[in-house]
């Protein structure tokens, strides 16, 4: 199915807000990325159709932002110690303690290593 044939998604009178405002914040992500405005409309539109067609009818529990945002920022906390900052400073610049760092560092170290090296014994 072409893409073009999702460009009811974004009619204000014939799609759900949710559908509406999904494929407004995905095309907003995409021109951002640099995508054409055109080229980001048609593939958040298709985005969205496809969401409906896998699960339309059913609800859809999407987790508060926070969630994510905790996850990045042990990422960025994690690659900011592997970069060589201490615990203090992780502390002040991500408002933790620095407890509370040292076992974000370490829980992410083993998440690593755990991908890296292969277990030798089950």
């Amino acid at each position: 199915m072409s893409v073009a044939r999702h460009r009811h998604v974004s009619d204000q009178n014939r799609s759900p807000e949710f559908l509406r405002d999904l494929s407004d914040n995905l095309k907003a992500s995409l021109i951002a990325a640099g995508t054409p405005e055109g080229e980001a409309t048609d593939i958040a539109n298709d985005v969205c159709y496809k969401m409906t067609k896998t699960w339309g009818g059913t609800n859809v529990y999407f987790p508060k932002s926070e969630v994510m945002e905790r996850a990045r920022r042990d990422v960025d906390i994690y690659d900011d110690w592997r970069a060589g900052m201490g615990y203090a400073e992780l502390a002040l610049k991500y408002g933790t303690t620095e407890v509370w760092a040292r076992v974000i560092c370490n829980r992410m170290h083993a998440d690593y290593m755990d991908k890296k090296q292969p277990k030798l014994f089950g």
